[in-house]
């Protein structure tokens, strides 16, 4: 019989076929061998799903949609899943091989911590530093103080608060920090494990995007 999964790694693709390999490989070389990868192909007209069915492997399940949206998407990943830990991975980005490892091993360690992060590499920079919830809470009624794609957090915590809202096209991931903040504390690993790469349709390109968002 097999071990249930410790984590539980989620991404929605939509259009992405060209960064499937390097995006969801990173996934499958993570050194955590608890795993399972979710990912949901949104109903993407590109060659996404024939990507996706390349990486033939038994911890990885791909849910195909039609087109729903990020928020239904994701939702929809983390709700087929089994691990204590949700851990988020943008579509395109890299999470380093030691990401999940390091991240359920501190969430392990502070059973207070529910919401964690780590150092970003992103444009040749590195962001990402040693923080607790009070000024968390506070900088995240200002701006959002997490990639969303670094960030590992509880289950229940998820189940608890009751999951992204559909009402917010943008932002949805602070939406769910600050509702998961009334019921843990925060963190961010020092270290560098996960590039963010931004792609040419993200929201970090799209002014129109940014300003909704804002």
């Amino acid at each position: 019989m097999s071990k249930a999964p410790v984590v539980s790694a989620v991404s929605a693709f939509y259009n992405r076929g060209p960064y499937v390999a390097s995006s969801v490989g990173s996934l499958l070389t993570q050194s955590l061998a608890e795993l399972e990868i979710i990912i949901v192909d949104d109903g993407s007209t590109d060659d996404t799903a024939a990507e996706l069915a390349k990486l033939a492997d038994h911890r990885l399940h791909v849910i195909a949609q039609d087109n729903a949206g990020f928020v239904v998407s994701m939702n929809r990943a983390i709700r087929a899943s089994s691990g204590r830990y949700v851990a988020v991975h943008g579509s395109g980005d890299i999470s380093l091989p030691e990401r999940l490892e390091r991240q359920a091993a501190y969430l392990d360690a502070n059973p207070d911590v529910g919401v964690l992060g780590c150092a970003i590499g992103s444009q040749g920079r590195v962001w990402g530093k040693q923080i607790d919830r009070a000024p968390l809470l506070e900088k995240a009624l200002e701006s959002n103080p997490f990639a969303h794609g670094e960030v590992m957090f509880r289950r229940d915590l998820f189940d608890k608060v009751g999951g992204y809202r559909e009402i917010f096209r943008f932002a949805q991931d602070r939406d769910l920090w600050l509702r998961m903040g009334r019921h843990c504390n925060y963190a961010v690993l020092g270290e560098k494990l996960y590039d963010r790469f931004y792609l040419p349709d993200g929201v970090g390109r799209n002014a129109e995007k940014v300003f909704l968002q804002m």
